[in-house]
């Protein structure tokens, strides 16, 4: 079934299409090109918004059900002894000693989990994997504790524990473009003052070594 911004941009891609037939017809035969070109780009910037919403909702959609998956099973008894066969299953019968993990598992079957070092640590779901506990590696040996709480848990996992909505969104893409201008100018400062130097021609001629200093090759 089509969603609302589904059936907004088909609108979209038909007016879009419709005016960039115009526009292909001889340049004396069309009215008013300034409008008809600003009304293109008006539609596109729209057609790109509601792209944006629609995707943005399908990646909150995702995060909310992975941030309930790890809810769930952090709230499991989980064995401090390895109980699994070596098809990877969960042995039936001592899986029976824990009910809260023997109820998780009749809704999640597939769900596999993994024993290391004395804990299970982590599960995958499908090709997902769900980190139980966190890990510190320290002299050759990795040791691992419980979460503090239901944003650490997400935080390690990279699942979003919030909702992205739209308007911070945009207000974090925007700043993201900004200060990769503001780089990629800096970047350019950089390129011109290694360039007077003529640090290209001594590194050439060998009289410095290339590995001494670092040379930005970019193209603007």
């Amino acid at each position: 079934m089509q969603t609302l911004n589904d059936r907004k941009i088909n609108t979209l891609n038909t007016i879009l299409s419709d005016l960039q037939k115009e526009l292909c017809k001889p340049l004396e035969s069309v009215k008013n090109v300034d409008e008809l070109l600003i009304k293109i780009k008006e539609l596109e910037t729209e057609k790109k918004e509601i792209e944006q919403k629609k995707k943005l909702s399908t990646i909150n959609n995702k995060h909310d059900k992975r941030k309930l998956f790890l809810e769930q099973v952090l709230a499991i008894e989980l064995p401090t002894e390895d109980i699994t066969t070596n098809l990877g299953h969960l042995h039936a019968t001592k899986l029976k000693k824990y009910p809260s993990l023997a109820e998780f598992m009749k809704e999640n079957q597939y769900v596999r989990f993994i024993f290391k070092n004395g804990n299970y640590t982590e599960c995958k779901n499908g090709q997902e994997i769900t980190y139980l506990k966190k890990s510190t590696y320290s002299d050759n040996t990795t040791t691992y504790a419980d979460f503090k709480d239901l944003k650490e848990a997400c935080n390690y996992n990279n699942i979003r524990f919030d909702s992205l909505n739209f308007k911070k969104f945009k207000a974090l893409e925007n700043k993201i473009l900004k200060e990769s201008e503001r780089i990629k100018a800096e970047v350019k400062k950089s390129i011109e003052k290694l360039n007077a130097l003529d640090c290209l021609f001594l590194e050439s001629e060998n009289l410095i070594n290339k590995d001494s200093y670092t040379t930005y090759k970019a193209y603007y």
